[in-house]
């Protein structure tokens, strides 16, 4: 059982350190415009012949136009992404979303997503790429997201479909297709929309084909939209009901009262967690800091969640880092692997495929499960100092650790 990726909270995010594949993109199963045996529905027929390309590229121009010259509207769906898993060499990881959001033209969104790992984010998006603010907030605990502060982070790129874009990929598609009618009568398209025209989804993923199926509604406005995008190694589907065009809504920067003064520790969810007591380090390797405090859910929605705390050297993220998880006692086993013993803990570490190690060591009150770069004889050293965890305490450097020890 190796430890699961690493979730993006708001803190690390705000840190700038590098965000997971696995949440940094929004995903869906949509239905892609054929019928149940994989062919294209039939056409719909205008007199004696079909509409040209032209003709439908026009319709779903008109549709974008639509939607500007409303200024407003919302949306509801899912989406699913599908890819490398970025804690395996060899596997590969779905995510499963479901959205809500609104959007106010030409450049404001307020969206909020479920991920399947239990974890509800929201972010406020505000200007076009050359000029933007962004927000989040995220909790593991989704009846009280009103409840958590902002921060504002850097960068456009939150990893979701911006539809405050949604008039332009249906004014820029190209290679127009009649898919008929839906079960009310509405006209249904599909076109290949230019990747260009699609907002960054991060610096890991690089787009190659995006193929939209829309369905116009009598008022010319779209109602239902997919959207299947591909990148090298990764499919990302997305659906969405377009709802409440031209009504009242509104997308409003937070508060300077709204802001988070510790935006890379949710001392909301921990205060909430009640599981096993949140341990963290009182010594530190030299260079390294706290990266996040947070609350994990059980990634297969059992009684496990955790209290989960990144330490890592902010300059290097990725090449020197230790993540702790602790868990009521009995939730994980440890490894087969190197036997480790710290001041009221025990239990074992192993190696990953790709150089790194995870581990567990349990006592009587809690499971630590804990993933790293670090050497097994600098575990040793940096682990004794595991205790209560207090969020605002500095904690102390470690000399020589990392050392050149295994």
């Amino acid at each position: 059982m190796a430890p699961p990726p690493r979730r993006v909270g708001r803190g690390v995010a705000a840190l700038g350190v590098v965000v997971g594949l696995a949440v940094a993109v929004a995903a869906v199963v949509v239905s892609t415009g054929r019928d149940d045996d994989g062919d294209r529905r039939a056409p719909a027929v205008a007199g004696d012949e079909a509409d040209t390309g032209d003709e439908l590229t026009d319709l779903l121009s008109t549709a974008g136009a639509t939607l500007d010259l409303a200024r407003t509207f919302s949306y509801e769906g899912t989406s699913r992404m599908e890819g490398p898993d970025p804690s395996s060499l060899d596997d590969s990881v779905v995510v499963d979303r479901d959205v809500t959001g609104d959007v106010v033209l030409p450049h404001s969104v307020r969206q909020r997503v479920t991920d399947s790992d239990g974890v509800t984010y929201e972010h406020i998006t505000i200007g076009s790429d050359v000029d933007v603010q962004t927000w989040l907030r995220d909790t593991a605990y989704p009846d009280q997201l009103e409840a958590r502060p902002w921060a504002e982070v850097d960068g456009s790129a939150t990893g979701e479909l911006e539809l405050s874009r949604l008039p332009a990929w249906l004014d820029g598609a190209v290679d127009a297709h009649d898919e008929g009618e839906d079960d009310d009568g509405n006209r249904v398209i599909s076109a290949g929309v230019p990747p260009r025209l699609v907002n960054d989804l991060g610096p890991d993923l690089t787009l190659i084909d995006v193929d939209l199926v829309a369905t116009i509604g009598e008022d010319d406005a779209p109602l239902h939209v997919e959207l299947v995008l591909s990148a090298t190694d990764t499919i990302i589907e997305a659906t969405y009901d377009i709802v409440r065009v031209g009504e009242d809504v509104e997308v409003a920067a937070p508060s300077a009262a709204d802001l988070d003064a510790t935006p890379w520790v949710n001392e909301q969810d921990l205060a909430a967690f009640d599981g096993a007591s949140p341990l963290g380090l009182s010594r530190i390797p030299e260079g390294w800091d706290m990266a996040g405090a947070y609350v994990t859910p059980d990634p297969s929605g059992g009684a496990c969640p955790s209290a989960t705390v990144d330490y890592t050297n902010l300059d290097d993220p990725v090449g020197q880092f230790l993540w702790i998880d602790v868990m009521a006692p009995g939730c994980v086993p440890p490894p087969e692997g190197d036997a480790v013993e710290v001041p009221g803990f025990s239990g074992a570490v192993a190696e990953e495929p790709d150089g790194t190690r995870w581990g567990v060591v349990s006592s009587s009150d809690a499971d630590v499960m804990f993933s790293t770069d670090l050497s097994v004889a600098d575990l040793h050293v940096v682990l004794a100092n595991l205790g209560p965890l207090d969020p605002a305490a500095v904690p102390e450097p470690l000399a020589g650790i990392p050392s050149s020890g295994t």
